[in-house]
């Protein structure tokens, strides 16, 4: 077998392991979940495993960076394509009225809020937070390059409370969404501050 395959099956195989971690990490969270569990799921032996990860700390960031690729992909395309900065705004708060709990976004919002005691993974989330608030500030600024903004407020304030809001939403739903708010009502409201704050000249 020739070096590439075996480095393709390498990566094909770690692929896999991720997944699984995912889905037992949406079921049982990260703080319950041990190496243990994704061993037993996965069906490989212990040291199968531990050759690819050493933790569930190490597969949590490997999901994350994936994810993160992934969206900042998507971000730079749409940032570098015609297709309007406005609709894809909208789009993405209009995904918060129905989220699917659990998800994996609970994971993450899970280990941030645990996190915060621990100094390192405290700086591996202000670093994601910094790299996630410049993406929307590059979004809501290649709106104003293009004439489809005009800014009531600085981007950077926009753009922070456009992802302070997206987050009480999604916390929202994972306390029971609709039964305790009305969900619905504060996505018209997130949208109409947008428009006020963005769209109006």
């Amino acid at each position: 077998m020739s070096p590439k395959v075996t480095e393709e099956y390498k990566e094909n195989r770690k692929l896999e392991l991720l997944q699984v971690a995912r889905e037992v990490f949406i079921e049982k969270g990260f703080e319950s979940t041990t190496m243990k569990d994704i061993v037993e799921k996965s069906g490989l032996s212990r040291g199968g495993v531990y050759q690819y990860f050493s933790s569930t700390e190490e597969m949590y960031r490997e999901i994350v960076e994936l994810g993160d690729k992934k969206n900042i992909k998507r971000f730079e395309e749409i940032i570098h394509s015609d297709i309007p900065i406005w609709n894809t705004l909208v789009e993405m708060v209009e995904g918060y009225r129905h989220i699917d709990i659990p998800n994996f976004g609970t994971v993450q919002f899970e280990y941030s809020v645990n996190g915060w005691r621990n100094q390192e993974r405290l700086s591996y989330i202000l670093d994601r937070s910094v790299t996630w608030r410049n993406m929307y500030n590059e979004l809501l600024e290649e709106g104003v390059k293009r004439g489809e903004f005009y800014p009531k407020l600085p981007i950077s304030a926009i753009a922070d409370f456009l992802l302070n809001v997206l987050d009480g939403l999604l916390l929202y739903h994972c306390f029971g969404g609709t039964t305790i708010m009305d969900i619905e009502g504060q996505v018209d409201s997130l949208v109409f501050y947008l428009e006020k704050v963005l769209l109006e000249k």
